[in-house]
C-alpha cells in the first residue's frame, strides 16, 4: 500500500511538471532581429518582420518586440511618434539599432521617441529631426535606457 502511494504522488509530480513546463514559449520561437525596410515592395506592418518581409514603420516593429531582440531599421525617412511599450533586461535589452548602411531619420512636426515605464532598451544611431509640437526623445519613469549616437533636436 505504501509503494502505491508513493507511485502515485510520483506520477502527479511527473505530470505536474510536464504541464508546467510545456506552458512556456520556446525561446528559439523569437526571432533575435526584426527588420524595418520601408523602401522594400514586400514591406508589411501586419508582416512578421523578416528579411523576406520586413515592416514598413519602427512603430509596428515597437509594438511586437519583446526582452532580446534587436530591431534594425534601414536608413529612410519616418514620419512617426515611435512608443516604446516592452521592456527588456538587464542581460537581454531591446535595442533599436541603425542599419549600418546609413541613419534613419525620423523627422516630421509629431515624430520622436516616446519611452514610458519601460527599461533595459538601447537607441543606437537615429536622427529625429523637425520636431516641433513635442519632446524628440521623451523618456518618462524608466531606468536603464541607452542612447547611442544619432542626434536628437527639435526645431
Amino acid at each position: 500500500m505504501r509503494a502505491l502511494f508513493r507511485a502515485v504522488i510520483a506520477a502527479i509530480t511527473l505530470t505536474a511538471g510536464t504541464v508546467a513546463g510545456a506552458g512556456a514559449p520556446a525561446q528559439a520561437d523569437v526571432p533575435p532581429v526584426l527588420y524595418v525596410r520601408p523602401t522594400i515592395n514586400v514591406c508589411s506592418d501586419a508582416g512578421p518582420g523578416s528579411v523576406q518581409q520586413p515592416f514598413c514603420t519602427i512603430g509596428a516593429a515597437a509594438a511586437v518586440v519583446t526582452a532580446g531582440q534587436t530591431v534594425e531599421v534601414a536608413a529612410a525617412r519616418y514620419e512617426e511618434r515611435v512608443t516604446i511599450a516592452a521592456s527588456g533586461t538587464p542581460d537581454r535589452p531591446i535595442v533599436f539599432r541603425g542599419a549600418t548602411s546609413g541613419i534613419p531619420v525620423v523627422g516630421g512636426p509629431n515624430a520622436g521617441f516616446a519611452i514610458h515605464g519601460q527599461h533595459d532598451i538601447v537607441l543606437d544611431h537615429f536622427w529625429v529631426a523637425q520636431v516641433v509640437n513635442l519632446p524628440a526623445l521623451d523618456i518618462r519613469d524608466s531606468s536603464s535606457i541607452t542612447v547611442k549616437g544619432g542626434r536628437y533636436q527639435m526645431t
